[in-house]
Order: C-alpha cells, then sequence, then structure tokens
C-alpha cells in the first residue's frame, strides 16, 4: 500500500500542507463522504511516524470499519476517491496563490450582476498588478467584455504601453482557447459519425488547420495533439501525423486535463482501428496494443472507478492476437478488481478461458467454461464456439453434437437468427466453418451449418 499513488502524493506534504488539507476535508462543501477524512488521518499517523511498512489495506479496512469482513473493491475505490480529494484540494490550494486569475474572475462576477462602479475597482487594483508575463497564469474563463474594459481603463493611465502588452496576451490566450474549443467540438463530432467528416464538415476541418498552421498555434500542447489527430483522419500524411500524435501523448502527459487525454487517447485507439479494419494493416495493432497499456497505466478507461467489461475483452483479444500471454494473465489478474461485482467473475472466465485456448490447453478450456454461465448474449454464443472447438480439437464428438444442437436452441431462443443472415453466423461462428471444411468426423457432424440452425 505504501507504493500506492495516494501514499505517494501524502509523502511529498509539508506540516502546514497536512493542516490545511484537514481543515479542507472537514467542510462539506467539498467533501461529503467522511470515510475519505477519517482514513487520510489514519494514513497521516503512520506517515507522520515513519510506519508505512506496518500499513496494509486489511488493517486500515479494519479500523475504518470495525466488524465488518474485507472488501478489497470497497477499499480500492475508497483509495481512489481519497486519491481524487488530494489532488482537488492542491489545485485549490495553487489557485488561492494566483492572485491575478482571482481578481479577473471577480471582475467577471461584477460585470455579469451589472455592478459597474465594482467591476471597474478591480481593474483598477489589476493595473497596479505587474503585466501578465506567460499565457499559463491566466485563468481561461474570460470574457471580451472584461477584456475591453481592461483596456478601458488601462488606456486612461500614464502607462499605456503596459495596457497594450497586457491585453494583447489576454486576446492571444482567449483565440488560443478559443481554437482548442473548437478542435474539441470537432474531435467530438468525429467519433459520434463513426470516424467520418462529411465533405462539407472536410472542408471546415481543413480551415480550421490551416489556421492552426498560419498562427504557429502548434506549440500549444493540447493544439499540437488535436491538430495531429484530426490529421489522421483527413488522410493528410496520416502515417506521420499518428506518429506525432503518439509521440505528443507522451511527452504532454502530464500538461492535459483528464477529458483531454481521454479524447485524444479514443482517437487515436480509433485511428488504429479504423487502420486495422478498412486498410487491412496490421501493423497498428501492436501501436494499438500500446496505446491501450498507456492508457491503462495513466488510468483514463475508468469510468466512476470501473473498467468496461467489453474494453477488458478488447485488450486481452489484442494481447493475445499478439501472443502476449504472460502479460495478458497478468492484466487479467490485476484488472478483475476493476470490473463491476455482478460482472467481474463471468467476463473473467470468459477471457481466461480465451487466454487457455491460445495456447491450447482445451481440456482446461472444457472445465471452466461447463463451470460457468456467461449472462452476456455475445460473450455466450463465443464461449460455446470457443467451448465447440475445445470438444473438436480432443475429438469429443458425441458431446459436441449434442452442445451443437443446444446451439441451435440457444440461438432461436435469443432470436438470433431473425437479426442476422446465415452468413453473418457463419462469421461469428468460426468453429462450426472449421467442422464443415474437414471430413474427419462426416458421419456424425452436420455437412453445413445451416443444417443446424434451420
Amino acid at each position: 500500500m505504501k507504493n500506492s499513488k495516494l501514499v505517494q502524493l501524502l509523502l511529498t506534504l509539508n506540516t502546514n500542507e497536512w493542516k490545511q488539507l484537514n481543515r479542507y476535508l472537514q467542510s462539506p462543501i467539498v467533501n461529503e463522504n467522511k470515510d475519505v477524512e477519517r482514513f487520510c488521518k489514519y494514513l497521516h499517523r503512520y506517515i507522520a511516524k515513519g510506519q508505512l511498512t506496518k500499513l496494509s489495506k486489511e488493517s486500515v479496512f479494519k479500523y475504518l470499519y470495525k466488524q465488518s469482513a474485507y472488501d478489497d473493491s470497497y477499499m480500492r475505490q475508497l483509495m481512489f476517491n481519497s486519491l481524487k480529494t488530494v489532488e482537488e484540494f492542491l489545485v485549490f490550494m495553487e489557485c488561492k496563490k494566483d492572485h491575478l486569475s482571482k481578481k479577473v474572475k471577480l471582475a467577471e462576477i461584477y460585470l455579469d450582476r451589472n455592478l459597474e462602479k465594482h467591476c471597474r475597482g478591480v481593474i483598477r487594483s489589476i493595473q497596479k498588478d505587474k503585466p501578465v508575463k506567460t499565457l499559463n497564469q491566466v485563468n481561461p474563463i474570460q470574457q471580451y467584455a472584461i477584456l475591453a474594459e481592461v483596456q478601458q481603463c488601462l488606456e486612461e493611465t500614464s502607462k499605456p504601453n503596459m495596457a497594450q502588452t497586457y491585453l494583447q496576451d489576454q486576446l492571444i490566450y482567449q483565440e488560443t482557447a478559443f481554437l482548442i474549443k473548437q478542435m474539441q467540438i470537432w474531435a467530438d463530432l468525429l467519433v459520434k459519425q463513426n470516424l467520418i467528416f462529411s465533405e462539407e464538415d472536410a472542408l471546415k476541418v481543413q480551415l480550421l488547420l490551416d489556421y492552426v498552421e498560419l498562427g504557429k498555434y502548434i506549440n500549444n500542447p493540447t493544439i499540437e495533439l488535436y491538430y495531429y489527430a484530426l490529421r489522421c483522419f483527413m488522410n493528410i500524411e496520416k502515417g506521420r501525423s499518428f506518429f506525432r500524435l503518439k509521440a505528443a501523448l507522451y511527452k504532454h502527459k502530464t500538461k492535459l486535463s483528464i477529458k483531454n487525454r481521454q479524447l485524444l487517447h479514443e482517437l487515436g485507439r480509433s485511428f488504429c482501428v479504423m487502420e486495422i479494419e478498412q486498410a487491412g494493416n496490421q501493423y497498428y495493432l501492436g501501436e494499438l496494443f500500446e496505446l491501450y497499456q498507456l492508457a491503462l497505466q495513466e488510468q483514463l478507461l475508468l469510468e466512476n472507478g470501473y473498467l468496461d467489461i467489453w474494453t477488458y475483452t478488447n485488450i486481452t483479444t489484442i494481447g493475445l492476437k499478439l501472443n502476449a500471454y504472460d502479460w495478458v494473465a497478468t492484466f487479467l489478474k490485476d484488472y478483475t478488481k476493476q470490473l463491476k461485482e455482478t460482472y467481474s467473475q463471468a467476463v473473467y472466465t470468459y477471457n481466461y478461458a480465451k487466454l487457455l485456448f491460445s495456447q491450447e490447453a482445451f481440456e482446461e478450456v472444457m472445465e471452466l467454461l461447463n463451470q460457468e454461465y456467461i449472462k452476456d448474449m455475445l460473450m455466450n454464443i463465443s464461449g460455446k464456439s470457443m467451448l465447440m472447438k475445445a470438444y473438436y480439437e480432443q475429438q469429443e464428438t458425441d458431446i459436441l453434437y449434442v452442445l451443437l444442437e443446444s446451439f441451435k436452441a440457444y440461438l432461436i431462443k435469443q432470436k438470433i437468427i431473425g437479426r442476422y443472415t446465415s452468413n453473418d453466423l457463419k462469421e461469428k461462428s468460426l468453429s462450426t466453418s472449421r467442422f464443415i471444411k474437414l471430413n474427419v468426423y462426416k458421419a456424425t457432424l452436420p455437412t453445413t451449418f445451416a443444417e443446424v440452425i434451420v
């Protein structure tokens, strides 16, 4: 537990920051979870005494919940919530230090409330401050009305050069923020439209990319990433653009918001999938795998603290295609705890069976799949297909024929036949097509898959 992100972050706090954190956690406005407050205080006790080696999740859980049986998933969720709360505390403390951003925001509030006198007073105090030297010091939520008011007040003073420099910096930052927002909108639209731009939209995106190039905004990390992501889907040197995108994801991973990182990672993975499925370029399978690994490291695939079952399955499938058996085995063990408890055991069983099947451990596959019922329809179909392949490989013809009959009944019950053509079913049931092509068990196996489902 001492190597967790939460503990490592808490170790960096000084005495004064601990005092401020305790006060922060006591406020119901920012922290409604009292377990987080008690948990952090308990950790502080061990950190202060230098006794982290004695700390464990089980001992913490016992202290917090007394007689309750240990629940690892709840403990992991508590650690995640505590980490996010401490991160928000540190951001809050940094914002308190940025006096200029607070004044600009206050001026905006006064202006929105039609308190012109109050607004002018704040702007005059901004005028007396040292002009902004770097764009990162300015709060991105600023309105042109505020900037115009700042310009008017500053131009009335005897320091016109300072006024001009200040306003110019604000306008540049505002335009940068506007470009980022536009690129985010197009990226979101791209995902929602199945990675395809209409002819009209493609023209607009091209104009946006041209504007970025002319204004040299490419030096901004967020704009750089969206720029190369959009170029990938516009087929503008797409190979080079993808590798620039990938390099920037590594380079700027600490400079972006979680929302931006999640969207950009999704675009990178989607491009790889498009190249694999549409262009038949299997090289991108390895690139897709690497992007998934990076996203796991940065915890970008979790939603409300949980990993989606199909993301979990996709990662497993890609790893197996690349023969990364040891990595997949470790992944299944470590990330099953991140699945919702309702699905975790069945989804783990299905994916572990895929791992065993890839290693040709057919007897273990049969034993595993016969023990666990998989509720998800598509996973159930895939699991039965895998089971039939395993029986075939082991030459268990009698059981195989019975399973084929039950498989037919299952498809009819789930109304699969009405939703797919027979050809689609053949593709989704690869094992059956393999039986058809061979004559080894011609006397016992149906000659076509159609005989199984008709």
